[in-house]
């Protein structure tokens, strides 16, 4: 999708973050927005900044978790603005958690029902709405943690590994049909995941100091991202880190497989300590 201008879009955890700064990118390349976040008031300020910009933008509170929600945001949209060209699943959340401490309510069941079952159904939704366009773009948010695991990220990774799966296949079926798919990969983003990100069992972390002091601004990762949908990337790895994960693990396995081992020594040690 090479000409963005006058197309629309749908945006889901776009109240803040990596999803703010791309509707905010997509309103400069003048496409029509529509915000989708839980966060009400978050998502009320990112539409009124792309209307200063020139477009309509449109809000539909939803929990991406709920598929009676997604399924009324693509509609929603649709009658909005005529059609969907780009759907953006990029709401998630985050667990650090050994494997051993995770409750299957708690922290199984809320991660997997956001990251990976949201973005099953905002892509099972507006499937239908391109296939009969025959055309389309659609973003699936994943992770650094999707390609390259760390101790204490097992739920989090599993579910950004299935959205990188799922993604490569989708994209493989619809290319025919004339819709892309692009799978981000972003490492440490100035984001607001880190202060909602769930912590236990092995030490109760502060992960909002490597975010502030070590992550890209989310305004360089949109525009990455929209460069990325411009060229109709497959997989895309918006910052350095997320580059630097993804050689490890492709070219150096061995290194990768013994850091993580290292890792999970100290992580054994802050579990001494805490007890």
């Amino acid at each position: 999708m090479k000409d963005l201008s006058g197309k629309s879009a749908v945006i889901t955890g776009s109240a803040s973050g990596i999803g703010r700064a791309t509707a905010l990118e997509m309103a400069r390349e003048r496409m029509n927005v529509v915000i989708a976040d839980v966060n009400e008031a978050g998502m009320e300020e990112t539409a009124a900044r792309a209307r200063d910009l020139g477009v309509k933008a449109a809000v539909k509170k939803t929990d991406v978790s709920q598929k009676v929600e997604v399924e009324a945001l693509v509609d929603f949209a649709i009658e909005e603005f005529g059609g969907i060209d780009l759907m953006m699943n990029n709401a998630g959340v985050g667990v650090i958690t050994e494997m051993r401490d995770l409750s299957l309510e708690k922290d199984w069941e809320w991660i997997v029902g956001i990251n990976f079952w949201g973005t099953i159904y905002g892509c099972h939704y507006v499937l239908p709405h391109m296939i009969e366009r025959g055309s389309g773009h659609i973003i699936n948010v994943s992770s650094a943690a999707g390609i390259f695991t760390v101790p204490g990220g097992a739920a989090y990774s599993a579910t950004k590994f299935a959205v990188v799966g799922m993604s490569e296949v989708l994209r493989s079926e619809v290319a025919r049909l004339g819709i892309g798919v692009t799978c981000v990969c972003p490492a440490l983003v100035k984001t607001s995941i880190a202060q909602g990100t769930r912590t236990s069992g092995l030490i109760e972390m502060d992960l909002t100091k490597a975010f502030k002091y070590w992550g890209q601004m989310p305004e360089k990762t949109a525009v990455k991202i929209l460069k990325g949908v411009r060229k109709n990337k497959r997989l895309l790895l918006p910052t350095i880190d997320a580059k630097i994960f993804y050689f490890l693990k492709r070219f150096f396995p061995g290194l990768s497989a013994a850091l993580s081992l290292l890792a999970a020594k100290k992580f054994e040690q802050f579990r001494a300590i805490s007890d």
